[in-house]
């Protein structure tokens, strides 16, 4: 009797790839350039968190005293990557969209690899991480009292495509 190499797993793997290895998956990471000037559009892919407008005592029976509690979380379902080559600072360029909405490009210094990846079909899949916003955080002093402070930073998006 013949011993094959790797079993049934494998053998399912090199029929579906028709004998090919699989590419083992790479990811690129990069912060999305010119998101500050696109807040209206994050917003409007923000769902509002209940938390946030939630009372300090509430809070703390939820363990949530000391700790940030962001107004929105961003939850779009399509990310997608738009080559812009009649963009007049940069031929290159490449918009990033969510949900359909632009929320900014790809960094200058990466857009012409980016643009070239689109075009050789080499992307898989493209994800985003966004954060920022306002903010609350509620505290207890020693004598029972709360007190809430609250802050704002800008929105930022960390974009991650996976080749």
């Amino acid at each position: 009797m013949e011993k094959r190499k790797g079993g049934l797993l494998s053998g399912l793997v090199a029929a579906l790839t028709g004998g090919q290895q699989a590419r083992p998956r790479q990811y690129w990471s990069m912060p999305v350039a010119g998101t500050y000037y696109c807040k209206e559009n994050l917003e409007q892919l923000a769902k509002k968190v209940p938390l946030y407008s939630m009372p300090p005592d509430m809070l703390e029976e939820r363990g949530l005293l000391d700790r940030r509690i962001w107004e929105y979380k961003f939850r779009p379902s399509v990310i997608d990557l738009q080559p812009e080559p009649t963009n007049e600072h940069d031929r290159h360029a490449v918009r990033v969209l969510a949900d359909g909405l632009f929320i900014g490009y790809v960094p200058a210094e990466n857009s012409a690899r980016v643009s070239e990846l689109i075009r050789k079909k080499k992307v898989r899949s493209v994800s985003c991480r966004f954060g920022g916003g306002r903010w609350i955080q509620a505290r207890k002093s020693s004598t029972g009292r709360y007190s809430i402070s609250e802050g704002q930073t800008d929105y930022t998006v960390e974009l991650k495509i996976e080749l």
